[in-house]
């Protein structure tokens, strides 16, 4: 019943910051009455029960922080509407059960809350401040399409069939041979689709296959070109596509490139005017609001070998804020900057946060309505699930026989994929400086050439792979994989993987800017772990589902009690006016009954 958590992110707000327009005390200026003023369809009641009633506002506030719109489907709208009242009620019902007991001052509760309100706090200042002052006229909108039509083209796109001509299944003469042969056929009038079926080497699950739609750049250069300059339904000539062999292609139709109207451009245009405000915005602020502080960093840390925890890398006045060389050192770790420099870099939008949460305290936001409206569906969702943790989850705990039996009844959750034993060898393209097209071939072509060379060294002379590749390769890996799942193989891999047999080395295959070549080892067949194996497992998985059923089961018998009571219509049509706002950011976060 209680969804996961969903934390508002408003651009990346753990790596930077947005803009507070005013550093005054006057928090809410700019605003008209009429603005502060809610609509009172927001009073109306989606829910009551004894006791206690849901309002349109509750579950306004309750949708715009912990949902997206794209967690509604509109073709199923009523049922995510009456699951939709029915939790939110469940979760207002439990809360004050919750603050009954003073859970919400419960140490534990405290810890899990502590983080999200200053998340919010910043996300939601930002919102108020900069996203909601936002106001965009269609005049202003149809300017900045005028000024940036090239920015709402349709770009031109093409597809076609292809001949391939195989140099792994023929070797690379044979392969060329093939394809002039087939070529000569098309140039005296053959049919191209008779002889895509007498020569095509592609998969029998791709043989006739249409390829594309495709955009200009989305093909190798070296390929796009020869189709764009194919007529429609006329055959190219021959086509080296190192190093996996030749190719033939038949452009089956092409599109020109196009510039969309106002009206079909005006909901882009408005979301990237919108997104150059909110930016100009921000970085006006950002040197606003470094002038309103004295921030004293402290850098040379970064320099010091053995940094204590407790040392002060920030301070911030007014405010007494400081920030410890510690906290700062969680921070980088949690987001992967070990290096001197990636820490560098982070510590700038480190600092700029903290400067926001600053700002934050000095404006006592968080004791303003406007921010306890719109946290306090965190706070219920958060408290409530505390509370059924309390009082449902703790006396969960299922016998030995019920795990064994949920384990009998689930056998395909305890199912592992098939492992297969790899080594492989890695050779890094290394392309010249300033390469042009061709040097960019002539490098990739010399890296294939070189592993296969070894290749053969190894197939046919009984050379050692593992020697190779401690020799060779680019990877520090010692060229060892161990037994890896099928599953877990990037597609590059697991496509040349599986059609390996034990001991077989595969043909080079291109990775990134990279060749692999990998020898097969034995495979071992998936399968269920047995019962002693996935016990631990087991266990976990049956204890979630009790929980699961157990929670459902209190939920309607609170419900029941309580003689809850739904009115479907205001929810759904509350939603429906989110979808509209949707459109132009950021009346998404104003009133929906004034602006939908």
């Amino acid at each position: 019943m209680i969804q996961k958590l969903r934390l508002y992110s408003m651009k990346k707000l753990s790596y930077g910051i947005a803009p507070i327009l005013i550093l005054s005390g006057l928090l809410w200026s700019g605003c008209s009455k009429e603005e502060e003023s809610p609509s009172p369809e927001l009073q109306g009641i989606v829910a009551s029960w004894d006791g206690g009633y849901l309002t349109v506002a509750d579950c306004l506030h309750t949708f715009r922080e912990l949902y997206t719109l794209n967690d509604v489907n509109p073709q199923k709208l009523e049922e995510f509407v009456l699951q939709a009242g029915h939790e939110w009620s469940s979760e207002k019902i439990l809360y004050e059960r919750a603050l009954e007991r003073q859970l919400d001052r419960d140490p534990v509760y405290l810890d899990r809350i502590r983080p999200l309100r200053e998340e919010y706090s910043m996300n939601l200042l930002i919102r108020h401040e900069v996203d909601e002052p936002i106001r965009l006229t269609e005049k202003e909108v149809r300017r900045f399409y005028n000024e940036h039509k090239d920015e709402f083209m349709v770009p031109g796109s093409y597809s076609y069939y292809r001949i391939f001509f195989s140099n792994e299944k023929h070797g690379p003469e044979e392969a060329q041979k093939r394809a002039k042969e087939c070529w000569q056929k098309l140039e005296r009038g053959g049919n191209f689709n008779e002889l895509l079926d007498e020569y095509t080497d592609t998969d029998s699950r791709k043989k006739y296959q249409l390829w594309g739609p495709f955009r200009p750049g989305d093909r190798p250069a070296e390929i796009e070109q020869v189709i764009l300059e194919t007529p429609v339904k006329t055959h190219s000539p021959v086509v080296e596509t190192p190093p996996s062999g030749y190719m033939i292609f038949y452009p089956e139709r092409k599109k020109e490139t196009e510039t969309k109207s106002f009206e079909d451009s005006k909901r882009t245009a408005y979301q990237q005017l919108f997104k150059r405000t909110r930016e100009e915005r921000l970085e006006a602020f950002l040197e606003e609001l470094a002038a309103s502080y004295q921030v004293t960093p402290h850098p040379e840390l970064f320099d010091e070998e053995d940094v204590d925890n407790e040392k002060i890398l920030l301070k911030i006045e007014p405010g007494n804020m400081t920030v410890s060389w510690g906290e700062f050192v969680k921070y980088a770790e949690a987001r992967g900057a070990k290096s001197r420099a990636e820490r560098l870099e982070l510590f700038e939008h480190f600092g700029k946060r903290k400067l926001l949460l600053n700002h934050v305290h000095q404006l006592d936001f968080t004791d303003t309505q406007y921010f306890k409206d719109r946290f306090r569906p965190v706070e219920r969702r958060v408290l409530s699930d505390y509370f059924m943790e309390l009082t449902i989850d703790a006396e969960i705990t299922p016998t030995e026989e019920e795990v064994y039996q949920f384990y009998e009844e689930n056998l395909e959750a305890f199912r592992r994929p098939a492992m297969v034993e790899a080594w492989h060898i890695t050779k890094a393209i290394h392309y010249p400086m300033n390469a042009s097209e061709q040097d960019k071939l002539n490098a990739e072509t010399e890296t294939y050439n070189q592993l296969m060379a070894i290749r053969t060294l190894i197939a046919e002379q009984g050379h050692s792979f593992i020697t190779w590749a401690h020799r060779f390769s680019d990877n520090p890996d010692g060229g060892y994989l161990g037994y890896v799942s099928m599953l877990d193989m990037p597609p590059e891999w697991s496509s040349v993987v599986a059609r390996l047999e034990d001991g077989e080395i595969s043909q080079p295959f291109r990775v990134e800017d990279s060749f692999e070549m990998v020898l097969r080892g034995k495979l071992d067949e998936s399968g269920v772990l047995k019962y002693e194996l996935a016990q631990e497992k087991a266990y976990d998985l049956c204890r979630k589902s009790q929980i699961a059923k157990a929670r459902a089961a209190h939920i309607e018998e609170i419900l029941s009690q309580a003689n809850y009571k739904f009115d479907y219509k205001p929810l759904a049509d509350l939603i429906l006016r989110l979808f509209k706002l949707d459109s132009e950011p950021p009346k998404y976060y104003l009133d929906p009954y004034k602006y939908s």
